[in-house]
């Protein structure tokens, strides 16, 4: 989940510094900004509610083996965002002034599902009947990634500059994060039922894999950095 985050912060800084503004001379820079951004992500992997039905009864037999094999279940879901990111950066001998509005509104839905579970047995001998078979669900890995990677709101301003110098910077940042990573291999059951003189000699099994979730969010809001020399 680690190397998910990193790549999607990676990905939002190296949006951040495309695009400059060069700006020479005296020079006056007015920005504003305003977004409003809402994502919906979701990734739902399902290899779950498998079942087994097996039923010798009246007198009938079973011996055969019933087995059913599920891979791994893995789901990732990820956002990344980028909004109102400004650099200017250049020399200049005379007035410098930058004004620069920002406003965002960033609302993030992320939910990864992954699912192996809801598997069955029912091995039934009823009435005389035997059933001698393994029934058997072997079902692999669930694993469910989600994170969110924002970068808000982001001034960037660099160059030489002799003469006055004036920055004025108004940001508004509003992040919502709403990130779910579920990861299930449960609710497996194992009905095992011999009555009115029937047998059953079989092995009925269920082993799941691992159930492993990360969840993570990111937020870079409100950076300015302004640098001369």
């Amino acid at each position: 989940m680690k190397k998910v985050l990193v790549g999607l912060t990676a990905l939002a800084l190296l949006a951040l510094v495309a695009g400059p503004a060069l700006a020479r001379g005296s020079v006056q820079v007015n920005v504003d900004n305003f977004a409003i951004v809402h994502n919906d992500v979701m990734a739902f992997s399902d290899t779950g509610e498998n079942e087994i039905v097996d039923i010798a009864k009246y007198g009938g037999r079973s011996n055969g083996d019933n087995r059913i094999d599920t891979g791994d279940a893995t789901a990732m879901a990820g956002a990344a965002n980028v909004v109102n990111s400004n650099l200017a950066s250049g020399c200049c001998g005379g007035r410098v002034q930058v004004n620069k509005n920002n406003g965002a509104i960033v609302w993030n839905d992320v939910v990864a599902v992954s699912y192996t579970g809801d598997n069955e047995i029912i091995d039934v001998a009823k009435y005389g009947g035997r059933s001698n078979g393994n029934n058997t669900i072997n079902t692999g890995d669930a694993t469910a990634m989600a994170g969110a990677a924002n970068v808000v709101n982001s001034n960037l301003k660099s160059g030489e500059c002799c003469g006055r110098k004036q920055i004025n910077v108004d940001n508004f940042g509003m992040v919502h994060n709403d990130v779910e990573a579920d990861a299930i291999t449960g609710g497996n059951k194992i009905v095992d039922i011999a009555k009115c003189g029937g047998r059953n000699n079989g092995d009925n099994r269920i082993t799941t894999g691992s159930a492993e979730a990360y969840a993570g969010a990111i937020t870079v809001v409100n950076t300015n950095i302004t640098r001369s020399y």
